[in-house]
């Protein structure tokens, strides 16, 4: 079940990168 980590991972770093460029 590790897609779903990869899945996870994926969409915290987008929140990341989201909240770094605002």
């Amino acid at each position: 079940m590790y897609i779903y980590w990869i899945l996870l991972g994926l969409a915290i770093a987008t929140e990341i990168t989201g909240t770094l460029s605002m």
